[in-house]
């Protein structure tokens, strides 16, 4: 991958916190050539109180706005620099008078990434604040074709698609070769309200699928005494979240039906990890990879039950759809850097 012929200097407004793909993103930005101070607003919002952190959430941060704007004047008036770029991760955080005052007062881009379904129905308020900031932006990132088609609907001066994407130091993993696979499947991920994936798991625990589970809010399942000898941990990041992406046999990547999701971040980060990505069939999973030799897809719990057990007795095909996936996936440019490298080169595209 070539890097910019040029730095843009970068404030980076988004989460920090070494887990998240935020983070991540702003890494990768650095690693492509560009200076990138970061701004944290949750930080600033965040309350020991979790009434506080609910209410806020539900009521769109509209009452955090005041403060925000008072931490944000007072960190850029320490900087040295005017910033090329001030890229907005998510951007829930950000009001109307927040832009307004980024906009006047930089000659700067601003951008906004944004990786969830913001105009979808899955988080109720949450994300009213944004939907009426859209016009303030100079490029609008997403993710889903839907996504683009309602922020160009809410006034988006220029919008941009991108697929999610790995990191390629977060998700770097050494040789396949020496890796021991344990004859299991993975299940790396949230329990969401509303989406049965407790019910899909019982699914294949009932059909004899050995399967684990990694991840928060699974106690909060009407099933959680049928799970709990299932679920191991309720937070991993980091090397620790790679290597348990290598080292079961399949893992699994369950889609949010209520984000609008036809492929998630677990597609790209499984087979980055060297591991074995077993998917909902979807337009874009097939789309992405060749089934049974890129990765495999299902659509239905006893299809998924039937492709983990085959793979888990067959370990050469299993390696062998692991090699392939992770070289297609190189091929296809969807790391943080090439992402974040193509999302630049759009902004500064005079067209």
């Amino acid at each position: 991958m070539s890097l910019l012929n040029f730095k843009k200097h970068i404030v980076y407004i988004g989460a920090d916190n070494s887990g998240s793909t935020s983070r991540h993103r702003a890494d990768a930005l650095r690693r492509i050539g560009c200076p990138v101070t970061v701004f944290d607003p949750y930080l600033v919002v965040k309350s020991n109180r979790k009434l506080i952190n609910v209410f806020n959430y539900h009521s769109s941060f509209v009452f955090v706005q005041k403060l925000l704007l008072q931490k944000l004047k007072r960190f850029f008036s320490t900087l040295s620099f005017v910033p090329d770029v001030i890229w907005v991760n998510s951007g829930e955080l950000l009001g109307i008078t927040i832009l307004k005052w980024l906009k006047r007062n930089f000659n700067s881009k601003v951008i906004l990434y944004q990786n969830d379904d913001p105009t979808g129905n899955r988080d109720g308020n949450r994300f009213l604040t944004l939907r009426k900031s859209i016009p303030y932006y100079d490029l609008c990132v997403c993710v889903r074709y839907e996504t683009e088609l309602d922020f160009l609907c809410l006034g988006a001066k220029k919008t941009y698609r991108v697929m999610m994407s790995f990191d390629e130091c977060e998700h770097k993993i050494d040789n396949l070769d020496e890796a021991i696979i344990v004859p299991r499947v993975g299940f790396l991920g949230t329990l969401i309200k509303k989406e049965s994936r407790d019910i899909f798991i019982l699914d294949l625990l009932k059909l004899f699928v050995p399967i684990d589970i990694i991840g928060p809010n699974w106690t909060k399942s009407k099933h959680w005494l049928r799970l709990k000898k299932n679920v191991l941990k309720s937070y991993i990041s980091g090397s620790e979240y790679s290597l348990c992406l290598q080292k079961y046999a399949l893992s699994l990547g369950l889609l949010s039906h209520g984000n609008r999701d036809l492929i998630t971040t677990r597609t790209f980060e499984i087979p980055a990890a060297h591991g074995l990505l077993c998917a909902e069939k979807t337009s874009e999973h097939q789309l992405l990879y060749e089934h049974l030799f890129e990765a495999v897809f299902w659509s239905s719990s006893v299809e998924c039950a039937s492709l983990c057990k085959s793979l888990i007795q067959d370990m050469n095909l299993n390696k062998f759809i692991r090699i392939n996936g992770f070289a297609h996936l190189i091929a296809l440019g969807q790391g943080n850097e090439d992402v974040c490298l193509r999302i630049l080169r759009v902004l500064f595209d005079p067209c």
